[in-house]
């Protein structure tokens, strides 16, 4: 007697994406069990049947896919969840894997690619599209050593931005550099971590493990 199909759910935003999706699943023997276009829509048919796969975009609208992977997982534990997404920076990368996603496709790679993904999350095993492999290693580590993303003269301009009320001049004087070279280390902090301002960095930071917010003052 033949295993049942296992069964899949698609959350993306683009019709063209859900109907290539769909098409691509079926023609290998998946049972689709819905492709929405909004998260709200999804969670609504997984009340009435949970997917033993969740492929998700991680921008739907102005929805939030990565709330949607850990809200998914945390209703439905022995559930999968892959990515399918066009999003490829650090921050949000981390992000979906710490979360819970195990597979993580950019869309820059065909529907094909996907289904080859979606094989072995199903079953436990994890995917990550080349490009995202040295992002996970160098963050997420796999039990070996890893590179840093922040040097310790960032992580030491880092740690004194979340201190607070300390201006760029400040920090340099402290650290007993430049003005200028405090400046480049901001910067550069900001477009390692994506960030547009201190908030952001500060937001960004603390997802990806850099600092914890919750640790008291040194001052």
């Amino acid at each position: 007697m033949n295993a049942s199909p296992h069964t899949v759910a698609f959350v993306d935003d683009h019709p063209a994406m859900l109907d290539a999706l769909t098409m691509a699943f079926e023609r290998a023997n998946w049972q689709v069990l819905c492709a929405e276009p909004t998260i709200r829509m999804a969670a609504q048919r997984f009340i009435v049947a949970v997917p033993d796969l969740l492929i998700t975009d991680l921008h739907v609208g102005r929805e939030d896919g990565v709330e949607l992977i850990k809200l998914f997982l945390t209703q439905y534990p022995t559930r999968k969840v892959l990515v399918y997404s066009q999003l490829a920076d650090a921050i949000t990368v981390v992000e979906a894997v710490r979360a819970g996603a195990m597979g993580y496709v950019l869309k820059e790679y065909g529907v094909e690619v996907v289904v080859e993904a979606a094989q072995k999350v199903v079953t436990g095993a994890k995917f990550y599209s080349s490009e995202l492999v040295e992002i996970l290693l160098q963050i997420v580590g796999n039990g070996q050593e890893k590179k840093p993303l922040l040097t310790d003269q960032e992580m030491k301009v880092l740690n004194m931005i979340v201190e607070g009320g300390q201006s760029l001049k400040q920090i340099a004087a402290k650290l007993n550099i430049h003005f200028s070279t405090a400046a480049k280390h901001r910067q550069s902090i900001m477009e390692k971590l994506n960030a547009r301002d201190e908030v952001e960095i500060l937001h960004r930071a603390f997802a990806l493990g850099l600092i914890d917010l919750r640790r008291p003052s040194n001052r």
